[in-house]
């Protein structure tokens, strides 16, 4: 059985390649805003048949916004994670 933590350090050391940056806008702006923003505006427009302007410029806005803060945070926890198991 494969150690998990060797796993880990594999897959995060080619992640870390691609630079904070660039993890952080992948996953966090399109991965996670703009897809539960696109998301939630289809919903809307189904069960209600229009969208309201209002709730999706919050949406454009904070979703996004909110992957930003969330993926930046994950960037950081995993990076410890990381360095304190090179050890």
């Amino acid at each position: 059985m494969e150690n998990p933590n060797g796993r880990f350090l594999l897959k995060w050391a080619s992640t870390r390649k691609l630079g904070r940056q660039r993890y952080v806008f992948r996953n966090g702006f399109i991965g996670f805003g703009i897809t539960l923003t696109v998301l939630f505006t289809l919903v809307e427009f189904v069960t209600r048949g229009s969208l309201e302007m209002s709730y999706l410029i919050s949406r454009v806005v904070l979703l996004p916004t909110l992957g930003i803060i969330i993926f930046s945070n994950r960037w950081d926890s995993q990076e410890k994670k990381y360095n304190r198991l090179q050890v």
